[in-house]
């Protein structure tokens, strides 16, 4: 029996030396696991903190290591949360540590307050979550780490989720542990302030379309106020925007309206724009907010004052003759200031209007996208990573100085385009040249379509092709029969439309040129000229003034010793000038004066030439009205002063216009009859052809002389004035032959940052053309070319939103450009 007993003590004592032999080895291996997990865990949350941070200081790095180690233990809870695998022995399992039994449950708490009692972390109710492990401090330093981490390197972060997705793909017995990692990161990142605009639809919509609202009122309204000030007084009235002589007939502005949703955004992380609810029960509203920032970006200031200048006083007797008189009187000039600026601009200025964190987030979301988590919609175009060209934006916008509301986004396409679905759905409507599709009470409708492949009724998916574009087309959206800015649901949008204004007395031409053909009569005069043209410091207009002699007295003093016909500018009376040299003299400094006024003006040295004629009140007539010359100002000036009379005039010139007539005052085709005698006749060169074929089916998208007001970032604005046309196909075609419009030579055949592929041609010493974003080039350097010679095909390359020419002409190599549009010929 005893024997029995010892056997089987024996017995049990080896089956629990086992049993023990055997939870030491389950529990040795499951710590091995759990530290290899926690391991791997450290290091892929540290490569993704840090990986764009490798230039930052030791100390920030320990920070971020210290960090990480607060978390293992939590990494470890969230483990086990997700996959409800354990990671130690079901049951605790005790071991001997100095004489006193302690299990494995036991020795992970004790760590883990050990671990929070050194960091300061007290024990809260409750708690879950990462965030709420640590104390207000620890969150705070946290939270601006993940934001300059979020801030500096986006597409740094973005990458390296990305490879790790890859390897979850790809390597099997590493995807539970990679996808740990992810649900580590996603944790984190819920401290993180979100980087993307959170307000709902109704409210942005609503608020984009009142700051378009607000842009196209304060157009009308400095329109009305210019008329108005023209209309109550008869002094001169000046229109200057940002300190640049302006003309307001081309005026529009155009905020940053996606600037202004951010701004609002990350400033107020609820708000409402106009909800009378939503303020009486305290919430925020920002209409008011929006209306006082809009004022500080454009502001209108208006002052008065005083200058003296000489007149010429014209009377008209019974018989019909002209009496001039010169006098000096005092003009007040009404002088309107506009100022244009950018809210970034306005940020940098006004440091009180966000923090440094605030600014930091808006620029993650320019960088990011602020309207990613709108996105449903596919681009219309093939290429799913094209921009999509916004030519005219949704909102409101002045149309024949009215307001009026768009409900389409307008896209710009320069060439024929497949335009596929937005959307999977059914074809609710069609038309010769639209598309609707449904998908619930999603509605997208395609427009301006020159062909359509679907039929109403038929199922599309975002993969099938509703039809072509060759020209721009719009994009309207409803949903639950609401019409909500399209831009909002669509990728890779951009805005062509900026801030554009005319510059004053930058698209008149030029007038400097070389006679054509000069008798002798008239050039025996060119020392004279010359000398007095010095002495006013004109002597680039010596053939300008030679051609005024021409067609004054065709330099033959014994038809009249005034040979500049100048002696009225002095005071206003006929035949006081007996000797051709004062008359020389006097019409130079006469000449030189219009000339003055012109520029200060802005009217254009047309004007100078026309008011030889008319007097300087001709000037300041066009400058009241902002006004450059045209033939068609200097028929409406003579038709008001000589109210309405008329006399028989049948030059060959004016027949050629369509007149045997003229009015009876002074002579309206003046300007015409002197520049016929120059090579450069209204701002044209002498010519023998055309940059494009066809050129009826030829128009102009942008003019000489416009200006735009361009963001530049960092709060630095820049005015672009254009220094030449751009010229496109009505029916959009791409690779046109373009053509050089004069002999000479060619000196510029090669890309450029901006004009991309390019072509400048030497004409003569005072006279080059420019040809820019050329698809390709057909002449070299330095090769001697004839009008009508291709230079190379139309394109887009450089800075350009679509295809067309740019046509350029300059006095000088790259500088002193003037319009080139009278030298073109649409008809």
């Amino acid at each position: 029996m005893t024997t029995d007993w010892k056997r089987y003590a024996r017995k049990k004592t080896v089956e629990g030396k086992q049993l023990i032999k055997s939870d030491r080895k389950k529990q040795l291996a499951s710590s091995r696991r759990v530290q290899f997990k926690k391991r791997y865990i450290k290091k892929a949350t540290e490569d993704i903190l840090l990986s764009s941070e490798e230039e930052e200081t030791k100390t920030n790095r320990q920070r971020v290591f210290t960090i990480k180690r607060r978390t293992a233990n939590v990494t470890h809870q969230i483990k086990n949360r997700l996959f409800k695998k354990p990671f130690v022995a079901q049951k605790p399992i005790a071991y001997q540590k100095n004489g006193s039994v302690v299990t494995i449950r036991q020795k992970r708490h004790n760590v883990a307050k050990s671990s929070k009692r050194q960091l300061g972390i007290k024990k809260r109710k409750n708690t879950s979550g990462i965030q709420k492990l640590f104390k207000k401090k620890s969150k705070q330093k946290l939270r601006q780490l993940s934001m300059k981490v979020a801030t500096e390197s986006i597409k740094g972060l973005v990458r390296i989720i990305t490879a790790l997705v890859k390897t979850m793909v790809t390597n099997i017995p590493l995807m539970i542990p990679a996808i740990v990692v992810v649900s580590v990161v996603l944790s984190i990142s819920s401290i993180i302030p979100s980087f993307t605009i959170k307000q709902n639809e109704d409210d942005l919509t609503a608020m984009y379309t009142y700051i378009t609202e607000l842009d196209t009122d304060k157009t009308l309204l400095i329109k009305r106020k210019v008329e108005e000030a023209k209309r109550n007084t008869e002094d001169l009235v000046q229109v200057k925007i940002n300190g640049q002589l302006a003309n307001v007939n081309h005026l529009n502005i155009i905020t940053d309206t996606d600037t202004f949703l951010s701004f609002f955004d990350v400033k107020y992380d609820k708000y409402k724009f106009d909800d009378i609810i939503n303020g009486l029960l305290g919430g925020k509203n920002v209409k008011d907010e929006v209306n006082r920032i809009h004022d500080k970006l454009v502001h209108t200031d208006t002052q008065k004052r005083v200058e003296t200048v000489k007149q010429t006083k014209t009377t008209i007797d019974k018989d019909g003759n002209t009496h001039k008189e010169t006098v000096t009187v005092n003009r007040t000039i009404t002088e309107i200031n506009i100022t244009i600026k950018t809210l970034s601009a306005l940020l940098e200025e006004d440091t009180t209007l966000l923090t440094k964190t605030d600014k930091d987030r808006l620029t993650a979301q320019k960088h990011i996208g602020q309207y990613v988590a709108y996105v449903r919609f596919r681009s219309p175009f093939d290429d799913p990573q094209e921009k999509i060209r916004v030519s005219e934006r949704f909102g409101y916008t002045p149309k024949n100085n009215q307001k009026k509301f768009l409900d389409t986004m307008t896209i710009a396409v320069s060439s024929e385009k497949s335009i596929f679905s937005g959307q999977s759905g059914t074809v609710s409507s069609v038309t010769e040249n639209s598309v609707s599709v449904t998908e619930a009470d999603r509605v997208l409708t395609y427009s301006g379509l020159s062909q359509v492949y679907v039929k109403q009724h038929q199922t599309v998916t975002q993969s099938d092709v509703l039809g072509i574009a060759s020209k721009d087309f719009t994009i309207h959206y409803t949903f639950h029969q609401k019409v909500y800015n399209p831009a909002f649901y669509f990728p890779n949008i951009e805005y062509l439309q900026k801030t554009s204004y005319t510059i004053g007395g930058q698209s008149s031409g030029s007038i400097k040129g070389e006679l054509i053909s000069p008798p002798p009569m008239v050039t025996q005069w060119r020392e004279l000229v010359t000398k007095y043209a010095k002495e006013q410091g004109i002597e680039d207009y010596v053939d300008t003034l030679l051609a005024i002699i021409w067609e004054e007295t065709g330099g033959n003093p014994d038809y009249s010793p005034d040979i500049m016909q100048s002696s009225e500018s002095i005071d206003g009376r006929i035949g006081n000038i007996t000797n051709p040299e004062d008359s020389i003299r006097q019409g130079v400094k006469h000449f030189a004066s219009m000339l003055s006024a012109s520029r200060q003006y802005g009217t254009g040295e047309l004007s100078a030439i026309q008011a030889y004629n008319y007097g300087g009140g001709f000037i300041t007539w066009l400058a009241n009205r902002s006004k450059t010359y045209s033939f068609d100002e200097a028929v409406s000036f003579a038709h008001e002063y000589s109210k309405g009379a008329r006399v028989s005039y049948p030059n060959p010139l004016a027949i050629e216009k369509g007149y045997n007539w003229r009015y009876n005052y002074g002579n309206m085709f003046y300007a015409l009859l002197v520049t016929q005698h120059l090579t450069l006749s209204s701002g044209n060169v002498n010519t023998s052809g055309q940059p494009l074929d066809n050129m009826s089916e030829v128009i102009i998208t942008s003019p000489f002389g416009l200006a735009r007001q361009i963001d530049l970032g960092n709060g630095q604005t820049h005015v672009d004035v254009h220094n030449g046309v751009d010229l496109v196909y009505k029916d959009g075609r791409a690779n046109a032959p373009i053509y050089t419009m004069a002999d000479g030579e060619v000196v510029f055949a090669q890309p450029d940052s901006a004009g991309g592929l390019g072509v400048i041609v030497k004409h003569s010493e005072d006279f080059y053309s420019y040809y820019w974003h050329l698809s390709t080039i057909t002449v070299s350097r330095g090769e001697h070319i004839t009008a009508g010679t291709q230079v190379g095909n139309m394109g887009a390359t450089g800075l350009a939103t679509g295809i067309h020419l740019h046509l350029g002409f300059s006095k000088g190599y790259w500088s002193d450009y003037f319009d080139p549009v009278p030298a073109l010929k649409f008809e």
